[in-house]
């Protein structure tokens, strides 16, 4: 039988030699030298201590961390922004959990990042504001302010936008009405109001609304080269099918003009000349209910607080959503931006499908009128930053 067993390694006798030594040193130097286990220990309290610095005061807390917060946020006790300066030997234990005593910088409604870290904080953590450990009434109440300022913020813009889309929306109806029972041919033609409604059949939005190239690159890729096998409109519209386009198809419909930038036909001339034509028809009908207001508000007794808002396009950029044209964001959307997106995108950025859309329709003028003048006011796109993964202009 054979018994294998391993060798006396090097690192052995030299920490039993060290040991030795150790012993050796001790005895001969008695308390004037402090052993490894002194000079571990020692070590450790002073990597331990935490100096902590109040006006021109320093002091050593030698409470015992091993890492912040265990590892997550917001769990030691916040020393962070106190004002109060403490003498030296002054323990700081003896105010903390005392609100009333203490006064800190968190400050949510002046400092975003105040507000933010809070919002994460009770997203993340239950029982997030039991671990504010001091000053908790005076920050919870300032954490409620700011918060309650934000809402109403958003209170104020929703009412404000659900007026002016219910305006909007309302002025649209009656300018079409007026158009259709007017027979002076001063308005515009139902066949341009009709663009207001959503096209039926593939064979609309092929022949009526989309470029033809467009039109081909979209109708010869596999998922709409057979009639019989197209996904319908509205599942299209409703965003229920995810659109696929043969790279082939896109290629010789696109071209690259810069580094992720492309330029291709998009929409038929004769459906953006109806598009165009409803924007200025309800532009000239805002101007003719304010010409009509200012005779109004001219004459004896006029009550100027109940005039309707005839203001109702306002200065923004207009909302195809708002207007009517909700089908026109969709079917672009779906259709056209997020295909095109995964081909053209899916190495350069990271992102995943896109999921939201926001179309609006801008007026541009050769002659531009000056700030605070009615009209048009920009001769040309002018740069800008969006907020969004891609833009289609």
């Amino acid at each position: 039988m054979m018994e294998m067993t391993k060798p006396f390694s090097n690192s052995f006798l030299f920490l039993a030699l060290l040991l030795i030594w150790n012993m050796l040193t001790n005895d001969v130097m008695g308390d004037k030298s402090p052993s490894i286990r002194q000079k571990s220990s020692t070590a450790t309290a002073m990597a331990t201590a935490r100096t902590m610095e109040y006006g021109n005061h320093r002091r050593e807390n030698y409470e015992e961390v091993a890492v912040v917060g265990g590892g997550s946020i917001n769990e030691k006790k916040r020393y962070f922004g106190l004002e109060r300066q403490h003498p030296p030997g002054e323990e700081l234990e003896e105010e903390v959990g005392q609100g009333e005593s203490n006064k800190s910088n968190f400050d949510p409604q002046s400092e975003t990042a105040h507000l933010l870290h809070a919002l994460v904080g009770l997203e993340r953590y239950p029982n997030y504001i039991s671990r504010w450990s001091y000053n908790l009434v005076q920050d919870v109440e300032k954490l409620e302010c700011a918060l309650e300022e934000q809402l109403q913020k958003v209170r104020e813009q929703k009412e404000r936008l659900l007026v002016r889309s219910s305006n909007i929306q309302k002025n649209v109806k009656e300018a079409q009405k007026a158009d259709l029972d007017d027979d002076s041919g001063m308005g515009i033609d139902e066949d341009d109001w009709n663009i207001l409604s959503p096209p039926n059949t593939w064979e609309e939005v092929k022949d009526n609304i989309l470029d033809s190239k467009c039109a081909d690159a979209i109708f010869q890729s596999k998922m709409f080269r057979h009639k019989d096998r197209r996904p319908s409109l509205d599942d299209v519209l409703s965003g229920n099918i995810v659109v696929e386009l043969d790279a082939s198809q896109c290629e010789e419909w696109l071209d690259q003009e810069m580094y992720d930038v492309y330029s291709f036909p998009l929409l038929a001339p004769s459906f953006c000349t109806k598009l165009k034509r409803v924007m200025k028809r309800l532009i000239q009908y805002q101007l003719q209910l304010q010409e009509e207001e200012e005779a109004k508000a001219t004459q004896p007794n006029s009550d100027v607080g109940t005039r309707p808002n005839t203001d109702f396009l306002g200065s923004r950029p207009v909302d195809l959503d708002v207007i009517g044209l909700p089908w026109i964001n969709n079917l672009l959307f779906h259709l056209i931006i997020r295909p095109l997106s995964r081909h053209l995108f899916q190495n350069t950025e990271t992102m995943d499908d896109l999921d939201w859309r926001h179309g609006y329709i801008v007026g541009y003028n050769a002659n531009p009128n000056p700030k605070g003048v009615e009209g048009t006011q920009r001769q040309r796109l002018v740069p800008h930053t969006d907020d969004s993964e891609v833009t289609l202009n």
